[in-house]
């Protein structure tokens, strides 16, 4: 259930647009849009001691966004992930950064061919 307009509920929940909500978080996005302390707290706390507060209050809405802040609640998931930090970072490709790699290795959501399509660049020939 994790794509983009959950992203955007868990990282800037006062500004999306709540018809493009599944419908099970769309009443409580309406509240929470509406609610002027947990606004004040979106702006000073970081984004998962947020959720977390505001677990009891929001419940659909803090669990579907605590799935994005907290990816690693098995040790079989933080092993996965070790396991792709190992094959990213090779002699060959020694990055600094390897934020976006490890983000796209861990992902269980598939990208939209259209995207993938839409940034690819053709290639003048010389």
């Amino acid at each position: 259930m994790c794509d983009d307009n959950i992203y955007r509920l868990a990282t800037d929940s006062f500004h999306v647009d709540i018809d493009v909500l599944p419908e099970l978080l769309q009443e409580q996005a309406l509240e929470m849009k509406n609610d002027s302390a947990a606004k004040y707290d979106f702006e000073k706390m970081d984004k998962t001691l947020f959720w977390v507060k505001y677990l009891k209050v929001y419940p659909k809405i803090a669990k579907e966004s605590l799935k994005l802040f907290l990816p690693f609640s098995s040790t079989y998931l933080c092993e996965r992930a070790f396991s792709a930090v190992v094959v990213i970072k090779t002699k060959y490709r020694n990055k600094l950064d390897i934020t976006s790699d490890l983000r796209c290795a861990l992902s269980s959501i598939q990208p939209r061919i259209e995207n993938i399509v839409k940034n690819l660049q053709a290639h003048p020939s010389h």
